[in-house]
């Protein structure tokens, strides 16, 4: 077993597969399901500060389940970082959430084609 051979002294027992992602993605189209265009970012969060992390993250999960493409940057770089990635992944548009937005429910949306 592969275990043993990696110097465990029992087997562990295991189930593995493996598919390659061409026969998965053609298997899905064949089905007839719809994939997303992965590259098409609609709506990408930017956050500043814990609180509006804090909020960030189950709204990101929200518009996702509204079948919204969206990403969010929930790490700490600066608004400027974060708004040169909105850029780079061509978002659509960007919410802002800062403390102030955090704390108010009302966020600052900026379409980004404008």
């Amino acid at each position: 077993m592969l275990s043993k051979k990696m110097g465990y002294k029992d087997e562990i027992p295991a189930v593995g597969f493996a598919m390659g992602m061409e026969r998965l993605t053609q298997a899905l189209v064949d089905k007839g399901i719809q994939l997303k265009d992965k590259d098409s970012i609609d709506l990408y969060f930017i956050q500043l500060g814990e609180d509006a992390k804090k909020l960030v993250f189950p709204l990101t999960l929200q518009a996702r389940e509204a079948g919204i493409n969206t990403l969010s940057s929930l790490g700490t770089p600066s608004l400027k970082a974060q708004m040169k990635k909105a850029n780079r992944i061509n978002a659509r548009y960007v919410v802002m959430v800062g403390l102030m937005e955090a704390k108010s429910g009302k966020f600052q949306v900026r379409d980004m084609l404008e």
